[in-house]
Order: structure tokens, then sequence, then C-alpha cells
């Protein structure tokens, strides 16, 4: 089970709907592109936070300048690295989950946000965008496209149900079909059925 208010509680975060990123603070990641969508979201909607959860990549210095630019410093909390619970709880805090990569393999931390119920967001054109849309996990945008952004966050600040639904209905599918148990349960068969007919 997940603990809510996780981030709320440890940084004094006020704002009702506080959007995510977990990962390495990279340039790969688009970072840039996620505080400039985040800036416009703001001018129409300043209940909105921006956390972003991970350890500097060699990227940390440049992203706050760009914050710094934008004058948003007051807007986003760096959570720093975290794993384990923490992590969860940090993910389950979340109203939305991003991952606005410019290239990305696969939609793991999205995946991990899916699982505690968080809805996400990524970015087309890479391996997580695949991975988003054959699970129907989340919602994909074009990468660059702040406005297509600040739609997702409209709709799901005022609609959050229909969002988490979808969520729900991915996680459950992950959980019964995906997991390592699950795996491990179709291997022990095969071995099953390869001992007997020996």
């Amino acid at each position: 089970k997940f603990h809510k208010n996780y981030l709320r509680n440890k940084y004094k975060i006020k704002k009702k709907f506080i959007i995510g990123f977990l990962g390495r603070i990279h340039f790969i990641k688009g970072l840039d592109f996620l505080v400039k969508a985040f800036e416009v979201s703001l001018k129409s909607n300043k209940d909105l936070r921006l956390a972003i959860i991970g350890s500097d990549d060699g990227y940390l210095d440049q992203l706050k300048e760009l914050i710094k630019k934008l004058n948003l410093q007051d807007k986003i909390t760096f959570a720093g690295f975290l794993s384990g619970d923490d992590k969860n709880n940090a993910l389950f805090d979340c109203d939305l989950v991003v991952q606005c990569s410019r290239l990305e393999q696969g939609a793991w931390a999205p995946i991990e946000a899916v699982l505690t119920g968080t809805p996400i967001l990524v970015t087309d054109g890479t391996g997580s965008a695949e991975d988003v849309k054959r699970l129907n996990a989340g919602e994909v945008i074009k990468f660059g496209d702040a406005n297509a952004f600040n739609k997702v966050v409209k709709e799901m600040y005022k609609n959050p149900k229909s969002f988490i639904k979808k969520t729900k209905v991915a996680a459950s599918f992950i959980k019964n079909n995906l997991s390592f148990n699950t795996r491990i349960n179709e291997y022990k068969k095969i071995y099953e059925t390869c001992i007997s007919k020996k």
C-alpha cells in the first residue's frame, strides 16, 4: 500500500495538482521541454506544481538556469534520487507523471507510476510511447508540443476520473499478465510439461 502526501508533506506543497518526473536529469530526458510546457500550463492554472525526482546526470545546472530565466523557482521542487517506498509514495502523490524524452528505450518510470495508480503522459516516437500505446496505459503527445501538454493537464485537472480509470485498467493488465510471478508460473508449466513427457 502507498501513502498519500509524501511530497506534499516533505516539501510543504500546498498546490493541488502535482506533475511529476522520475528519471535522471539529462538532456535526452527532455526536461527543457517539460519546464517550458509546464510554464504554458501555469498561465491558465496557478494550482500546479512540478516535482522532479532523480539525480543529476550532467544537466542540472542548465536546467536550473532555464528555470531561473522563466522565473519558475518557486513552482518546481527537486526531490533528488528516491528509491523503494519513498519513490513509490512520491509517484503515488503525483496527479500526473510525465516522461517527455527526446529518446527513450522503454516506459520503465511511467509504468512504475501506473502501478501506483497515477496517470501518465509520454512523448511520441520513442520506445516508451510504443509501450504506453500497446498497453493503452496513458497519454501520448508529440515532443515539443506544449499546447498538447497543456490540453492533457487541463482535461486531467477538470476530470481526473476517466484518466484514473484508464490507469487502473492498465495496471491490472500489467499485474495479471506481465508481472514477474506470472512469467515464473508460465516457465514452471513449460518445465513441468517437458518433465512429464520425458
